[in-house]
């Protein structure tokens, strides 16, 4: 049920409205119809696309060692992964410094190596010039990256 707008009192930043304030009803929107077509439309024929061949015989072919040239200057993300462990969140929230986190690969085994997240060889951890590296142990065949 609605209240009755007449009997309340509506404060406004001046104070209070006068006696006299019409209340309105929110007024439902109009809806809009698209006009009606006064006249029938023509058929339109529809058929499907044709699109003229790639390789035309006036296109140079371009070699794919130029190809490959385009793209020796893009970053990829190169990742070494020592190992992996699943917690419970538990644990996690206990960890402090000093914790220590077990890990799924043994000590001397060798590291996954990946770029943009598809492995692509394993290696063993080195030091080099004070900062950690590694040595590339294996490079995985294309049809093993594909099956990663």
């Amino acid at each position: 049920m609605a209240p009755d707008l007449e009997d309340e009192e509506f404060l406004t930043d001046d104070g209070p409205l006068p006696a006299d304030f019409p209340a309105r009803q929110p007024q439902p929107l109009p809806l809009e119809r698209p006009p009606a077509d006064p006249e029938p439309r023509e058929p339109v024929s529809v058929r499907p696309v044709q699109f003229a061949p790639f390789a035309s015989r006036n296109t140079p072919k371009v070699s794919d060692e130029a190809n490959l040239d385009l793209l020796m200057d893009v970053d990829m993300r190169v990742t070494v992964e020592l190992g992996r462990t699943e917690k419970p969140i538990r644990e996690i929230l206990q960890m402090g410094p000093g914790s220590i986190v077990a890990l799924d690969k043994l000590a001397g085994e060798p590291v996954d190596v990946k770029v943009n997240g598809v492995l692509i060889a394993y290696g063993e951890i080195v030091v080099v010039d004070e900062k950690f590296g590694v040595r590339l142990t294996q490079i995985l065949s294309a049809a093993r990256r594909a099956g990663s």
